[in-house]
């Protein structure tokens, strides 16, 4: 147990702020600041020293054994004068608060330079960008950080509202990586011309990935050449700005290709391009074509791209070809909407021809006909040179069924799963017998 206790060291707040005022030992003022148990009285131990080899030993030492060694570090800091030891510990600390307080206390030109062009991190070098006193020396730090980051940071933002040089805002605008930063540079161009090519080859650069709708538009606004909106319309990878591009086309043809490249691309702008195609032909390939794409992360899936094309559909060729189309899942709803007679009776024909699902042996085929009444489409099937079978598989038994077999090859095989054999019902057999119990009632 301690008998004597230093005043610094007194349980009273004021008292001991008062003993280590009236310290003027840097030796007992160093100890003090390094071995203190309360905050505020290493602080004050710190703003009394006055010897740049203390302070400079304790603005670079990361005391493990203090919980506050960076906040010590950032004290010494600001009473340290040696330029060249500051530059050095800006670039290279440990902890961003320390490199930014020796950033700020840099004041020579010479190695505010230095750390403004150097390898150190990047709200460093912008500190020491921000104090240059030659605002080209500044403009070009704060180019060559926009250019050479991809990060879109408030930091970059702010050291692009301090550019004005014509010649580095067209530099920012053609090299640099990030979009937001490249398209906000553009559009500070002076130049009408420069900005206009500036912004063509932005929207045809394959590395460009702009989603931003509102920025997309903004791009694209000035443009009023078609030759120009129709490249960007066929060449860009950016959805938001195929879409702006192709809302400003006078040819419509040209205009539902951009569209449909984003509906068959899948991304959040898909539903959007359907919704804007005016070709009754475009909507129905993307109707057909469209349900094999899997969703993703804030994705529509290929199904729903499909309905949604579907449901847009009003010319009759188009849902006649959709009806007779066995692979598409509303065929029964597109043959509803023919309004021609005989179509729909071909559509119904076909339908009912085919393998439909729920169909899958002699018993569901028998309940199927069942329940037709209608004598002329009966007459239609029945008839059909082309009707196609319906096939009773037995993937487990190898005992033949008594029908006529055929190879598996002549299936699609199901994951996992060989035929065995496999009968062939024809459909044409079971519209005559059903004609000829409608005949006898």
């Amino acid at each position: 147990m301690r008998l004597f206790r230093p005043a610094w060291e007194s349980k009273d707040h004021k008292r001991a702020l008062a003993a280590v005022r009236q310290i003027t030992d840097q030796d007992k003022l160093t100890r003090i600041a390094t071995t203190a148990s309360r905050e505020e009285i290493r602080i004050e131990a710190i703003e009394r020293l006055t010897s740049q080899d203390t302070l400079a030993h304790l603005a670079t030492t990361d005391d493990k054994r203090l919980s506050d060694s960076a906040l010590v570090r950032q004290i010494a800091i600001k009473r340290l004068s040696d330029q060249a030891l500051l530059a050095a510990i800006a670039e290279t600390d440990s902890v961003r608060s320390v490199r930014l307080a020796a950033a700020e206390r840099l004041t020579d030109q010479d190695w505010l330079l230095a750390v403004a062009q150097g390898k150190g991190n990047l709200d460093v070098r912008l500190a020491a960008a921000r104090k240059l006193v030659d605002p080209s020396s500044a403009q070009r730090t704060f180019a060559e950080a926009i250019v050479s980051n991809r990060v879109d940071s408030v930091a970059l933002e702010d050291a692009l509202a301090a550019v004005t040089d014509e010649s580095l805002l067209q530099l920012i605008g053609e090299t640099a990586r990030d979009d937001r930063l490249r398209l906000a540079a553009i559009n500070r161009v002076a130049d009408k011309d420069v900005a206009q090519r500036l912004r063509f080859e932005f929207c045809v650069d394959p590395g460009v990935a702009l989603s931003d709708d509102r920025l997309a538009t903004e791009c694209i606004q000035p443009m009023d050449d078609q030759t120009t909106l129709a490249e960007i319309a066929s060449r860009s990878r950016s959805n938001a700005l195929i879409l702006a591009a192709a809302a400003r086309l006078d040819d419509p043809e040209l205009a539902d290709q951009a569209f449909a490249r984003v509906a068959h691309d899948g991304g959040k702008q898909a539903l959007e391009a359907i919704d804007r195609i005016t070709s009754q032909d475009v909507l129905a390939d993307l109707a057909q074509n469209l349900i094999p794409k899997r969703s993703g992360w804030n994705k529509p899936s290929g199904r729903d791209l499909s309905r949604r094309a579907f449901d847009r559909i009003t010319d009759q060729a188009a849902l006649t070809m959709l009806a007779f189309d066995r692979k598409f899942p509303w065929r029964t709803e597109a043959a509803k909407l023919l309004e021609d007679p005989l179509a729909a009776l071909e559509a119904s024909a076909r339908i009912l021809a085919t393998r439909s699902p729920g169909v899958h042996n002699r018993d569901d085929l028998e309940r199927l006909f069942a329940s037709v009444t209608d004598r002329a489409i009966l007459t239609v099937i029945a008839g059909r040179s082309d009707a196609e079978s319906v096939y009773d598989v037995n993937w487990e038994s190898w005992e033949p069924s008594g029908e006529e077999e055929i190879g598996w090859n002549d299936l699609p095989q199901p994951m996992g799963h060989s035929v065995r054999y496999c009968a062939v019902f024809d459909v044409r057999e079971f519209a005559k017998h059903r004609l000829a119990e409608l005949g006898a009632v």
